[in-house]
């Protein structure tokens, strides 16, 4: 497991870190990079030469982003990099006594929710806080945008939904009750249908029908006694989560599709995402389900809807390596990779908060057809990736603190506590030739570097990188090979081909690279 080193905003460069275990400070805004030590190989042998590959076609950033698969993915090399927001930081400062409790994000900007009732809009960096709005009295429990970037739903204690446009002012609906999650439709511009959570019901708001109505509200769930904190509508299903059951219910014919029991304690609460238009996967304590909708036909023939359980996994045991940890968020990160943010308390202090955790759950090979009893078992999560992430003031944060935010637009995610938020990005071809140099496989990074040529930013060149192996074969006096390489990474340039010489000349090795001069 690696903890994550914090890097000073001033410094540009990525480094990699040590699995120290050590908390760091943390006192600057900057960049986080996650990765275990791992022994300098300065002996590369052909093996390590990766043209043989026949992978040339794969998309590098589905390889990133796959870890099982990802041939070019080093030992100890990290899937992510983390960024502590700095505007976040700087929120804090002017307003020390705000706390946050949600995000949400878009192509354009994000929006965050706080405790004093005040909205931010940051850009999806969170470099720059670009807008504040107060449209709360009280604190914000959740925020969304529209799919066009144009209005901001967001619920909260004081009783209200507000649909605020960042154009034509908002539109406040009082529900005289805490709202604890809301959600908007697709297409909300044309529809203005949207969903809250309300007390202990589940209210659909729809356009009034008639003209002297100003608006159209419909309990679809009356409550169970528990208020309902988690809320996930997508296509024609809404699923929400109280701290007894998790429902599913379909618009389209109006009906509850089916439901199962969970049992939450205090400060605790259930996640839930979407992983596509008909896969709901939770997550509760120690568990994760993913159930799927499907088609059914009663003795009659009469088509339905209902609910059935694909996987039910464990993270309690010991062998997952989380024994002692809660689910405290979750979001797809690959149509089969999910991720999974935890939270843990040492054994002999119960009050005190650990680092929250990261993790990568495979859950692929989910067949919709898959009926047998294998499902209904409790399955031993088997996790990639186990990064500590340094939030800071960790220590007072319960699971229900975190909230781990997918960009919608991006594969970027946003770890929210309340007093400090982390972007989450997955590692592209510069990292992974900076990882190589850093670890001096001089080889590994140009033979990389010319398969991906295309999708390297000017941060390296063939040339710089070539440059760079052949120095480290001269240094081992492998001259015949620098001289091999000379005619690739050279070229036709007089200036690298002098230098060069000059080199060989110094080493007294001239004869290897004679005929190698372009004349």
């Amino acid at each position: 497991m690696s903890t994550i080193d914090l890097m000073s905003d001033e410094e540009n460069e990525e480094f990699e870190s040590g699995a120290s275990g050590e908390e760091e400070s943390g006192e600057e805004s900057g960049e986080y990079e996650s990765g275990e030590e791992e022994e300098d190989d300065d002996d590369e042998d052909d093996s390590e030469d990766d043209d043989d590959d026949d992978d040339d076609d794969d998309d590098l950033e589905d390889r990133y982003r796959n870890p099982d698969g990802a041939s070019v993915r080093e030992k100890g090399e990290p899937i992510f990099k983390y960024f502590r927001l700095k505007a976040v930081q700087e929120i804090l400062v002017k307003k020390p006594t705000e706390s946050f409790k949600c995000l949400a994000a878009y192509s354009k900007y994000m929006v965050i929710g706080g405790t004093s009732g005040s909205i931010y809009l940051l850009d999806v960096e969170g470099k720059q806080l670009l807008k504040e709005m107060q449209p709360h009295k009280k604190t914000i429990n959740e925020v969304v945008i529209d799919e066009r970037e144009e209005n901001i739903a967001s619920c909260s204690d004081d009783g209200t939904v507000v649909i605020s446009s960042l154009d034509a002012g908002a539109n406040t609906h009082d529900m005289r009750e805490p709202v604890h999650s809301v959600s908007l439709c697709s297409n909300f511009r044309v529809k203005q249908e949207f969903v809250s959570s309300t007390g202990f019901k589940v209210i659909y708001h729809a356009k009034a029908k008639l003209f002297f109505a100003s608006k159209s509200r419909k309990a679809i769930h009356p409550g169970d006694g528990t208020p309902i904190y988690s809320l996930r509508w997508r296509g024609n299903l809404i699923a929400w989560a109280s701290a007894v059951q998790v429902c599913v219910f379909d618009l389209e014919t109006q009906k509850l599709i089916g439901h199962f029991d969970i049992e939450l304690d205090k400060r605790m609460r259930c996640c839930l995402c979407w992983k596509d238009d008909r896969t709901l996967i939770s997550s509760f304590k120690q568990t994760i389900m993913v159930h799927v909708v499907e088609e059914r036909r009663n003795a009659a023939g009469i088509p339905s809807k209902g609910l059935r359980l694909l996987k039910n996994y464990d993270l309690s045991d010991d062998e997952s390596g989380l024994p002692n940890s809660t689910v405290a968020g979750i979001s797809m990160f690959t149509p089969d990779k999910l991720l999974v943010l935890t939270h843990s308390v040492p054994k002999k202090n119960a009050g005190l908060g650990l680092m929250p955790e990261l993790h990568i759950l495979p859950i692929q090979g989910e067949g919709h057809g898959d009926d047998s009893s294998e499902s209904q078992s409790k399955k031993r999560a088997q996790l990639i990736e186990n990064d500590k992430i340094p939030i800071d003031k960790h220590e007072a944060n319960q699971p229900d603190d975190y909230r781990l935010v997918p960009m919608t637009t991006e594969s970027y995610f946003y770890i929210v506590a309340p007093k400090d938020m982390i972007l989450v990005k997955p590692r592209d071809c510069d990292d992974h030739i900076t990882f190589l140099i850093l670890k001096e496989k001089f080889r590994k990074a140009y033979n990389f570097a010319r398969r991906y040529v295309n999708q390297i930013s000017q941060k390296y060149t063939l040339v710089s990188l070539g440059e760079k192996y052949m120095d480290k074969l001269l240094k081992a006096q492998k001259f015949a090979e620098v001289a091999d390489l000379c005619t690739n990474v050279l070229r036709n340039d007089p200036e690298l081909w002098e230098r060069w010489i000059t080199k060989f000349i110094n080493h007294n090795a001239t004869n290897s690279i004679v005929q190698r001069i372009p004349y």
